[in-house]
């Protein structure tokens, strides 16, 4: 999403039509339930920037064996005073953030793929519809598309709203 948001601005384009493969909508497919799980340690070092949650990049990159974002001078949490970094600090973690997230990917793919028939529609799903959804949520954001906050809880009530009418028709058609 950021880097989505970065290109359409320094672009300056009206819309962003490729596809995206996002190495966290890769994550949350290859292990949805991986933030409940005990056994998935998040990275914690001295520095208060290596405190890292459980989808964030770095933490999935360091999970396939690989410490580079944790030796780097600049961090995710430095973007915001990006122009006051120097070049260099900026082009090392620029380099590593490209590479890394493209490794990331092969890695997450072959993964899917050695799960078998089941993963077959794993990269159809990612840049199919969790691109679908990054690409809305980047134009909605960029826009400052408005929400109709009451319409939205009206829909989301536990009585008659639209979601729970739908849960409600799979399961009668489940049973």
């Amino acid at each position: 999403r950021y880097d989505l948001i970065q290109i359409i601005r320094e672009l300056k384009l009206r819309w962003y039509n490729h596809d995206i493969a996002d190495v966290q909508g890769a994550a949350q497919m290859l292990d949805e339930n991986r933030k409940f799980r005990s056994n998935v340690k998040y990275i914690i070092q001295k520095d208060p920037r290596d405190d890292i949650p459980g989808f964030a990049l770095e933490q999935l990159i360091i999970e396939r064996g690989c410490s580079a974002y944790l030796q780097t001078s600049m961090g995710k949490a430095d973007r915001a005073n990006i122009f006051a970094t120097p070049f260099e600090m900026v082009a090392e973690y620029g380099g590593l953030d490209a590479v890394l997230t493209w490794r990331l990917l092969y890695s997450q793919l072959e993964e899917a793929n050695d799960r078998g028939a089941n993963y077959d529609r794993f990269m159809a799903i990612l840049t199919g519809q969790i691109n679908s959804m990054i690409r809305a949520f980047v134009r909605m954001e960029l826009t400052g598309l408005p929400i109709d906050r009451a319409y939205l809880a009206r829909e989301q009530s536990k009585t008659d709203g639209v979601f729970e009418k739908a849960r409600q028709q799979a399961d009668a058609a489940l049973t």
